[in-house]
């Protein structure tokens, strides 16, 4: 915690805010709406790979969160103050650290799955910038250097995997079949663990994210499937004059998904079945239905 105690001691305005910025990059939603970008208008491939590594990650990271039940750091200390905003957002178990598993195993993905050239360069960068955003999670005072480092380790593993394992998977039909029985098989097992392991009692609601998580990945399993067959995106045949408002829309329809979609399911569905079935959609948006959306704005 001396770390931690350094950091508080040389906190002002102007790194708060700093580091307040770059930790709300780090958030579901930006990383959705980045990716979202990736797919829909550079790489439908590396898109898709960074979404499922991402979700893998996060996946993982929820499960070691809910199986280890780390407190946050100013709980194991009372003497350390977070920052107030960023205190009042840390609601989950503090290892590891969500944050930093989400945005380094997508800026890893991102980077390692580019060509040659443009990786060499790429690749250090994703790297600084994962740095940092373990950085500003420790400024503000929510996680500890442990928490943060077990963060960018399960990242990295999970981005050496994708980024291994992807191109046989996309290649292979029978690769394909296993990765997806795999994939199902690790689901149900989860799904399964977390029904029957008791909830501690001061956090009955503590594998919700988990749920939410694998809800995502049964919908983007079939969405990138049914969008390979039927769909077939290419972000070349999408005129130039379309992209902007195109970008805006789908960004729109995301935003929707994200904040508006529970909202509107939770009176008939209740909180819990609504927010686990506005995580499926997101991705179904993503994959899926937006780029369905583009085919009548294709080059002929």
């Amino acid at each position: 915690m001396n770390f931690l105690h350094f950091l508080a001691a040389h906190r002002n305005p102007v790194l708060d805010a700093f580091f307040q910025t770059v930790s709300e990059i780090g958030h579901g939603y930006i990383l959705l709406a980045l990716g979202a970008a990736v797919l829909w208008f550079a790489s439908p491939r590396i898109g898709c790979r960074a979404f499922f590594g991402t979700l893998a990650a996060d996946t993982l990271g929820d499960v070691v969160k809910a199986l280890a039940r780390v407190p946050r750091p100013w709980i194991l200390d009372p003497t350390l103050v977070p920052v107030p905003s960023a205190q009042a957002a840390a609601t989950s178990y503090s290892f590891p650290s969500g944050h930093v598993t989400n945005f380094s195993a997508f800026l890893l993905i991102l980077a390692a799955s580019l060509p040659a050239p443009w990786r060499r360069r790429t690749l250090p960068a994703a790297i600084v910038l994962s740095l940092l955003m373990a950085l500003s999670r420790m400024y503000l005072g929510v996680h500890s250097p442990c928490d943060v480092s077990a963060g960018f380790l399960l990242a990295a593993a999970v981005a050496f995997a994708t980024v291994r394992l992807a191109p046989r998977i996309e290649a292979s039909p029978r690769a394909r079949t296993a990765a997806i029985l795999a994939l199902l098989l690790a689901v149900a097992a989860l799904w399964m663990a977390f029904a029957v392991i008791p909830p501690p009692e001061d956090n009955p609601q503590y594998a919700k994210s988990i749920y939410r998580d694998l809800c995502a990945l049964l919908a983007l399993l079939p969405a990138t499937l049914l969008e390979r067959r039927y769909v077939r995106h290419d972000p070349a045949a999408l005129p130039p004059a379309y992209r902007l408002p195109a970008l805006l829309l789908g960004l729109w329809g995301l935003l929707f998904t994200v904040n508006n979609l529970p909202l509107l399911l939770r009176p008939a569905l209740g909180s819990i079945l609504a927010g686990n079935l506005a995580a499926a959609a997101n991705p179904l948006w993503i994959a899926l239905l937006f780029p369905l959306l583009l085919i009548p704005l294709r080059r002929p």
